[in-house]
């Protein structure tokens, strides 16, 4: 039997949460992050399931790690902590990573219309 190449295993995961079996896609984007651990797309994907599963202070943990492993910052991945932070009942740290992605959207679109 030959074994799953993680481009494979990250595509399953997002296939799986996508329908609605977010454990099982959860399953495959952590074994993904087993062999690429740094993935930003990975660990956003990961942290929204988590999420979704109301565990919330490992998705803040997979969030953070793909904001610190972003060599461009990405505004999806702010606002997906800003949303996990308010749903943990903390406003202050929803507050602040709100306030970082827009000004990272602001430096965004002021970059584009140059």
């Amino acid at each position: 039997m030959s074994a799953i190449r993680p481009i494979e295993l990250y595509s399953r995961g997002k296939q799986l949460a996508e329908s609605g079996r977010i454990v099982q896609g959860l399953a495959c984007m952590q074994e993904f992050l087993l062999a690429c651990p740094a993935d930003v797309h990975a660990l956003r994907e990961a942290g929204i399931m988590l999420w979704s599963l109301g565990r919330l202070d490992e998705a803040t943990e997979h969030l953070r790690s793909a904001r610190r492993n972003s060599a461009e910052p990405d505004p999806s991945v702010l606002e997906a902590l800003v949303e996990v932070r308010l749903a943990a009942g903390d406003v202050e740290g929803a507050e602040e990573a709100g306030e970082k992605a827009h000004k990272l959207q602001k430096r965004q679109e002021s970059g584009a219309e140059r």
